[in-house]
């Protein structure tokens, strides 16, 4: 639980905030920016076990296209799969790579759906850009920022593909997931009626994590 729960911190983190990021600075491109758009949603055609297969090949020690780039750069050793201290944080981002697409295309969508009133009283006003951001578009968007992260939080609550085609749980146990745990105990172990008891629970333990989310996004809708 406390490993698929640091994994999902970390991917929803990094995807929100670089999703937000994109979405700003394709906003700003303007209409031409249909190819730049195509292109970051692209991975999302990928399904995962294909994802992590590519990503263990690429970050592989010995034969991977990273690892010797990076020891050119002087950086030598780096085995961001193998290493138990920095293997979920690696796991995340792949899943940043995978899945940011959606949320950049969600924000995005928000972003051009926006007012435009009040950003020209703010222009008429004088005011700067980084203000027009932290007084208007940040306040209009947290909702939908809300939503598109409390949808990814579910989502890699599921955590599966990932872990198994890149690292199959391992190093040990140190991105052993509770799906993947569940489907060991059931398809390797044998020990069927335990499994789904794992899965039983988990399951409501999702749906406390969705009622929370819903929460807190008609808290923002009402307070907004």
């Amino acid at each position: 639980m406390w490993r698929t729960g640091f994994f999902t911190v970390l991917a929803v983190t990094f995807e929100t905030t670089i999703g937000f990021a994109l979405a700003l600075l394709v906003h700003k491109i303007g209409r031409h920016a249909g190819w730049v758009r195509s292109i970051l949603i692209a991975p999302l055609m990928v399904s995962g076990i294909a994802v992590s297969l590519t990503w263990k090949i690429i970050l592989d020690p010995t034969i991977g296209v990273l690892p010797r780039l990076l020891g050119h750069l002087g950086i030598d050793h780096l085995n961001l799969l193998g290493d138990p201290k920095i293997v979920l944080t690696s796991v995340a981002g792949l899943d940043t790579w995978w899945q940011t697409g959606f949320v950049f295309i969600i924000l995005s969508a928000g972003l051009q759906a926006l007012p435009k009133d009040p950003f020209e009283a703010a222009q008429i006003d004088g005011a700067s850009a980084w203000k027009s951001f932290r007084y208007i578009t940040l306040p209009l968007m947290l909702p939908l920022i809300f939503i598109v992260a409390g949808i990814r939080s579910i989502d890699c609550l599921k955590l599966f593909a990932l872990v198994y085609g890149a690292t199959g749980g391992g190093p040990g146990q140190s991105s052993e997931s509770v799906q993947l745990l569940a489907y060991r105990t059931g398809f390797k172990a044998s020990q069927m009626s335990m499994s789904m008891t794992m899965l039983v629970i988990y399951v409501f333990i999702t749906a406390l994590a969705v009622v929370c989310v819903l929460g807190i996004a008609r808290w923002r809708r009402r307070h907004v």
